[in-house]
């Protein structure tokens, strides 16, 4: 396991934990800024800001609540 799929995976635990914490709607307000971030910066020349990007919107995706979504969004930034 990488160093980069470390910190991904600890900072999705981290975030899980705030989300399950936090009542509905601030969880929805959280989960909203991650995926507006996420879309700017897809929005990037950068190949880096645009793989940070999909991993603000793997976030918003856990913070919704949809782990499903999110693996999916993973794998999508897996190098092939």
């Amino acid at each position: 396991m990488d160093y980069c799929h470390d910190a991904f995976t600890l900072t999705a635990a981290v975030l899980r934990a705030l989300c399950t914490a936090l009542p509905q709607e601030q969880r929805l307000a959280v989960a909203e800024e991650l995926r507006v971030q996420g879309e700017r910066l897809n929005e990037s020349t950068d190949e880096s800001m645009v793989r940070l990007g999909g991993t603000l919107s793997a976030f918003a995706a856990l913070a919704r609540g949809e782990p499903d979504e999110a693996s999916a969004v993973v794998r999508a930034l897996q190098p092939r």
